[in-house]
């Protein structure tokens, strides 16, 4: 075998671990959407997967990093949770009395079909 086509198997071989990186990479993020995928959380996650107490870990493995992620979460940025993310903001206006002038045909169809609708209305709250 001559030294191009030594070179040339060399960078199949290393095209291929790098496919299967990103393949166990791609499976990773896709179980856990909370990940955020920032520079410095792929900086962290990266320096514990070379890390030498790691070295039995296999960077083609989905459980490594699983592994890793486990080892470093509480270091890691994440997602904002549902309850932490604005809410987009209710329009002033509607009232108890609004509510009283409309037939209950109306006031259905546009509680069940107007997403902001039933906002303004479970932020009313109890009459006073």
């Amino acid at each position: 075998m001559d030294l191009e086509n030594k070179y040339r198997s060399a960078l199949e071989v290393d095209d291929a671990a790098v496919a299967k990186i990103r393949q166990a990479c791609a499976t990773f993020l896709q179980r856990h959407p909370e990940y955020l995928p920032t520079q410095a959380n792929e900086h962290i996650l990266f320096a514990a997967m070379s890390a030498p107490e790691n070295d039995h870990l296999a960077p083609a493995s989905v459980a490594s990093w699983e592994d890793v992620y486990a080892q470093c979460r509480e270091r890691l940025e994440q997602k904002p949770a549902a309850s932490q993310q604005r809410k987009s903001p209710v329009k002033p206006g509607l009232t108890h009395d609004d509510i009283d002038r409309m037939t209950s045909v109306e006031y259905l169809r546009r509680y069940e079909g107007d997403p902001s609708f039933a906002e303004q209305v479970n932020a009313l709250g109890l009459r006073k």
